[in-house]
């Protein structure tokens, strides 16, 4: 996919990107003037991309124009159905939330040292 000036302009002026980017920014400064661990930063980015994750599976299973192009399976072409929107939607959540088990457990296990004092893991498992 090769970077062009249209391309970066829409890019641009997805108000989307600019949210992201002034959230990392604020985490970013917010971690350098409060001395935040590592952990702790990395849990921030944990729940920004579940978030991030969570979004994209809702535009994925609300588009308007779905597209299957350049999309194969060993069957042959895809259809472009209401099926395979829900199903290619499905497919990325569980896939993503697999990631992101396995980075919830990287997490817990204390390889970047101890939890903060005020974090707490009941909110999570309800």
């Amino acid at each position: 996919m090769q970077i062009t000036p249209s391309r970066l302009e829409n890019l641009f002026s997805d108000n989307s990107v600019w949210g992201l980017l002034l959230a990392n920014l604020v985490t970013i400064v917010m971690a350098v003037m409060q001395d935040w661990s590592l952990l702790l930063v990395m849990w921030v980015y944990w729940c920004q991309s579940v978030i991030i994750g969570l979004f994209n599976f809702w535009r994925m299973m609300t588009l308007k124009r779905f597209s299957t192009k350049g999309v194969s399976s060993s069957n042959g072409p895809v259809l472009p159905t209401q099926k395979t929107k829900r199903e290619m939607s499905w497919f990325f959540l569980i896939h993503y939330g697999m990631f992101h088990a396995g980075y919830l457990i990287f997490l817990f296990s204390g390889v970047f040292g101890e939890q903060p004092r005020y974090f707490s893991v009941g909110p999570m498992l309800m």
